[in-house]
This record gives structure tokens, C-alpha cells and sequence, in this order.
């Protein structure tokens, strides 16, 4: 099992959107197996989205981590995964959206009367 990260590009009919948000990334939890000895990939689940030009942006990226640890992580089949798996996880979502954990924090101080608590997820670096 493993993050895969597909480039969309915004088709937007106007441009001003397409513009300001260019290309979207969207992670995904793949499964790989054999079928008939051949390599095949099924889409386990949609994790989730952020737009190219926000990676850029700590706002964004402490939200893009709220939304996964706050609301993906307590579903099916997040919910269902071992620690190792879920290591894994967080694992290839950090290698495209870091957040340390200095930004963390001070994020975390500046939004918590609007989003209130939660913790990230520990993985390895």
C-alpha cells in the first residue's frame, strides 16, 4: 500500500480561475497486487487535494493536515489501518505537504480559537 500523487490540471472555463489555480494535486491510497503475474494498482481511497500554488503556503498546508488527521483518519477504511500502515501514509503525504512541527505549532497558536485542538501524526522523516 502507498500514497500516489496524480497532477490534475484546472479546465476551468474561466480564466481568472484556471490561473490562480493551475494545477491540482490529489493523493491517493493505492494497493498493489498480481494479476495473471502482471502488476496491477487499485485506488483504495481518495485522501485528499490542495492546488499547486498553496503548497507554498503554511495556512494551507496546516489545513490540508487537519482535514486528513480531522476527517479522512476517523472513516473507513483509515480507521481499519495498523500503525505501520498508517506510517506509511503519512509518510507520502509529507513528502509532497511538510509541516514541522515548528510550523505546527505556531499555526496551531494562531488558528485554535477557530479550529481548535488536534495533533499531527508522527512519522518518520
Amino acid at each position: 500500500m502507498f500514497v500516489r500523487w496524480k497532477k490534475r490540471i484546472s479546465h476551468a472555463k474561466k480564466s481568472w480561475i484556471r490561473e490562480d489555480h493551475g494545477v491540482t494535486l490529489s493523493a491517493e491510497l493505492v494497493e498493489s497486487s498480481r494479476v495473471n503475474g502482471k502488476p496491477r494498482q487499485k485506488v483504495v481511497a481518495f485522501i485528499h487535494s490542495i492546488h499547486e500554488p498553496e503548497l507554498k503556503s503554511l495556512t494551507s498546508r496546516y489545513y490540508f493536515w487537519h482535514k486528513v488527521m480531522t476527517k479522512k483518519m476517523r472513516h473507513y477504511p483509515f480507521n481499519s489501518f495498523t500503525d505501520e500502515q498508517k506510517t506509511i501514509i503519512f509518510t507520502g503525504l509529507a513528502k509532497v505537504v511538510p509541516l514541522t512541527d515548528e510550523e505546527f505549532q505556531s499555526e496551531q497558536e494562531r488558528t485554535r480559537s477557530v479550529i481548535g485542538e488536534w495533533s499531527m501524526p508522527v512519522y518518520q522523516k
